[in-house]
């Protein structure tokens, strides 16, 4: 329906500006490991930085992104 496509362009609009939001690292793992589907031992490795990093970066975005939403 015209509504729901309205609805899902916002939230996609939504989504784009939290994304803005976070740190370079923060967009760079979330897009590579969420969006591309990415490994975390893959992405570790083409951002130089270890997979406990890439854990932890990836949470911190999530959450940043979920507060961003929610506001």
């Amino acid at each position: 329906s015209p509504e729901s496509l309205i609805l899902e362009a916002e939230n996609h609009i939504a989504h784009l500006g939290c994304m803005k939001k976070l740190k370079d690292i923060q967009q760079q793992v979330i897009t590579l490991r969420m969006h591309e589907g990415s490994g975390g031992a893959e992405v570790a490795k083409e951002l130089g930085v270890n997979e406990g990093n890439v854990a932890t970066i990836l949470n911190r975005a999530k959450a940043a992104l979920k507060a961003c939403l929610l506001e």
